[in-house]
């Protein structure tokens, strides 16, 4: 039951890992490869209603997103890599037991 339920842990970390993962990499491919950038673009232009101020306050919200986001995958990533090691060790530690038993029942046979 124990190697379950760190199975499933395992698999949420991965599935969220891989989320995540993708929608920091759909924001990417918006900024990086679309010409048109939309309000951002609007934002910088020299002949609109936002100050300086705003604009700056505009893009360190994004910013603080992106970076909240790459934090949150670095943090998932690491939880999967630790759950994943722990369900290994635990399952090495197992199949020890299991072959311990097995030599000690084949030691009383003979």
């Amino acid at each position: 039951r124990k190697a379950m339920t760190a199975q499933v842990k395992i698999y949420q970390f991965e599935q969220e890992f891989r989320e995540k993962r993708k929608l920091l990499e759909r924001r990417l491919v918006d900024i990086y490869k679309t010409k048109n950038l939309g309000f951002t673009e609007f934002m910088v232009e020299p002949n609109n209603f936002l100050s300086e101020a705003e604009t700056a306050y505009f893009f360190g919200k994004i910013l603080a997103s992106d970076l909240r986001l790459v934090s949150e995958i670095k943090n998932t990533k690491e939880q999967w890599v630790k759950a994943k090691s722990a369900h290994e060790l635990e399952m090495d530690k197992i199949q020890k037991i299991f072959l311990i038993q097995k030599i000690m029942n084949y030691k009383s046979s003979v």
